[in-house]
């Protein structure tokens, strides 16, 4: 079997339904390994079925899928969905160590999913620790705005709590699973044991193919304060960061909280330095109303005034 390194490439079959390319690439990996059939599909946490579907390019090439939902408001849109091959079960995962498992078990999986999609925005890393079956593909979210080579393993297992990109990555390393590939948010997990040594070299990437693309992959601290994400909400990356820093606190993180700002800090200083003072990074929000960019500066210093109470 010949092996194409080209992983990432686009499918013939469809265009993209993720919001990060991630149903493309899982879909390019199952077919460079080369097992010859159509995959096995779960995806917990699939929303509406629709909206930034990662599992819709499966469904609509003919594979066996399961969607889970905790969230009834979605409940509706995905009984829509429901067919031979596509079997919705309305209810999320425990968070408890082993909880992968149990949800297969209780829910009368008929094997083990070869893709996974856990996409439940917190509780991945314990539960990625404490899984014992075997997808030959994981697809798994991480803090995307955490410095990029943080190593950061919440206490607090739940919703709104996830661990860092080179965390996840160690322990899926030490589960004999090999990075394929890391999207804005999601890292991409082969088994290491369905690949055979010369797949594994090709396909294998590690902690510093993360840091080195963590400027496509995360909201890197250090220079993502100018990001404007929502043109009605001025300085919303703040919000977001600001976020970030009061779940460092209440997992005990304070030092890498204060690690996070100073970054931050440093990088808007050197940025107002380079471009003159404010009025380039004025210009960097060019096309905005006066009283948008004056709330951004408001929410700037709003920012950096809580940072220097923490220190």
């Amino acid at each position: 079997m010949q092996y194409n390194k080209a992983v990432t490439a686009q499918p013939k079959v469809s265009p993209t339904y993720s919001h990060a390319l991630q149903d493309v690439i899982c879909w390019r990996i199952w077919e460079r390994i080369g097992f010859g059939r159509k995959p096995y599909v779960f995806e917990i946490g699939a929303h509406d079925g629709w909206y930034n579907s990662n599992s819709r390019l499966f469904r609509e090439s003919g594979c066996e899928c399961v969607l889970g939902e905790a969230d009834e408001r979605h409940y509706d849109s995905l009984d829509g969905l429901a067919s031979s091959n596509i079997s919705i079960i309305k209810s999320g995962l425990s968070y408890s160590c082993n909880g992968i498992d149990q949800y297969i078990t209780k829910n009368k999986f008929p094997k083990t999913p070869d893709i996974i999609f856990l996409d439940i925005d917190g509780g991945e890393y314990q539960l990625l620790a404490g899984m014992n079956v075997r997808p030959s593909i994981i697809c798994v979210e991480f803090e995307r705005t955490l410095l990029a080579d943080a190593h950061y393993i919440p206490n607090i297992f739940g919703y709104g709590h996830q661990a860092s990109a080179i965390s996840t990555l160690e322990i899926m390393n030490s589960k004999e699973y090999v990075l394929a590939e890391a999207t804005f948010g999601d890292l991409i997990f082969v088994d290491g044991k369905v690949l055979t040594k010369r797949q594994k070299i090709d396909i294998s990437k590690g902690k510093d193919y993360i840091i080195k693309n963590y400027w496509r992959i995360g909201l890197n601290p250090a220079n993502s304060l100018f990001v404007v994400r929502y043109p009605d909400d001025p300085g919303n990356v703040f919000s977001m960061y600001k976020n970030t820093i009061n779940k460092l606190v209440m997992n005990g993180k304070r030092d890498l909280a204060v690690d996070m700002m100073s970054v931050q800090l440093h990088g808007l200083m050197e940025y107002i330095y380079l471009t003159d003072g404010l009025t380039l990074l004025n210009h960097r929000f060019e096309g905005m109303e006066d009283a948008w960019v004056k709330e951004w500066h408001e929410k700037a210093m709003e920012y950096f005034e809580y940072y220097f109470t923490m220190i």
